[in-house]
């Protein structure tokens, strides 16, 4: 990644991936580390990269310029783990994601934002906040605000009203999905939240719901069956990939949230299901260097990277403890 030049008054970020994909990890290992790396099995290159702890830096903002003309500039570091060696090798994830942060610290960015699973792990962000000099951001409080953005457009343009039937929530009780389902239930919506297995935690989130906003709200480990008695899906679990698109019913909204996604993208592709990234953002036109970030849209990029640079714009600081 080529070196930028910043000025005095701008403002600096960072920002923490991981690849989601295989292919996504193959590519970056052609570009960014041996080019041997990407030939080898899946196996060889997913122990190659825990074994040297890869952690590079792979994109660059030059400027982002906002509505009232302040601009900031930001670094991408990635972590090379997949979705799976983060969730089962959480403490060497967080000790690599703490090194990225080290390496973005002489660069000296107001914000550091965590995003995908980098942001899921060491208790939301918290362990990370704690172990570096720099606030820090899941950019969740964004992503759930433009999810929600999304489908208030789609309640105008397909007439979606509370009457209507039960809208499934996928991955409860995550943070992301919690904050959807208390608006929803705010705004008169019937909830079927989706969930891997029944805990008493679980059960207080439901009760405290139903007292709240009086709605009717159910809970389910079947998603099969959900997903067959709801138009409208909203999406948001940690592992991704567990949404066959074949399978969904003739007619459904799906706003996917997830990164990995949660909708398996298969080569047949659907007129009759209407799937959307939910926590996307289009950054200002009038930023210089408009680019592709990852495999989003050109100026595109995801609500928690847009929240992790609206905070660096606005120089928001966090006093811990």
């Amino acid at each position: 990644m080529a070196e930028m030049t910043v000025t005095r008054d701008e403002r600096r970020f960072g920002f923490i991936v991981h690849p989601r994909s295989m292919p996504e990890l193959r590519k970056m290992a052609f570009f960014h580390t041996v080019p041997i790396f990407p030939f080898g099995s899946q196996h060889f290159i997913k122990s190659q990269c825990l074994r040297r702890k890869v952690v590079k830096p792979i994109f660059s903002f030059p400027s982002i310029v906002s509505s009232q003309n302040k601009s900031c500039a930001g670094k991408v570091f990635c972590i090379f783990l997949m979705p799976d060696q983060i969730l089962n090798l959480q403490a060497t994830a967080v000790d690599l994601i703490e090194v990225a942060c080290e390496k973005l610290r002489d660069w000296g960015p107001e914000m550091i934002g965590l995003g995908g699973l980098t942001g899921a792990i060491g208790s939301r962000g918290k362990e990370i906040a704690q172990r570096v000099n720099t606030p820090v951001t899941t950019g969740n409080s964004l992503t759930v605000y433009s999810s929600l953005a999304v489908f208030e457009r789609l309640q105008r343009d397909f007439d979606i009203s509370p009457a209507a039937r039960k809208i499934v929530i996928v991955g409860f009780p995550g943070s992301i999905s919690l904050a959807i389902a208390r608006a929803l239930a705010k705004r008169g919506f019937n909830l079927l939240l989706v969930n891997r297995r029944k805990t008493p935690f679980l059960d207080r989130l439901t009760s405290e719901l139903r007292e709240s906003y009086r709605a009717e709200i159910e809970v389910t480990e079947d998603l099969h069956q959900a997903l067959s008695e709801a138009r409208v899906v909203f999406t948001a679990t940690s592992t991704g990939r567990i949404i066959d698109s074949d399978h969904l019913p003739a007619g459904s909204i799906i706003i996917d949230i997830a990164q990995p996604r949660d909708v398996i993208e298969t080569r047949k592709k659907r007129n009759d299901v209407l799937v959307i990234d939910g926590g996307v953002v289009t950054l200002p036109v009038r930023s210089p260097n408009q680019r592709r970030f990852a495999n989003w849209e050109t100026n595109d990029v995801p609500a928690c990277l847009a929240e992790t640079m609206i905070l660096a714009l606005e120089r928001v600081m966090f006093k811990k403890g």
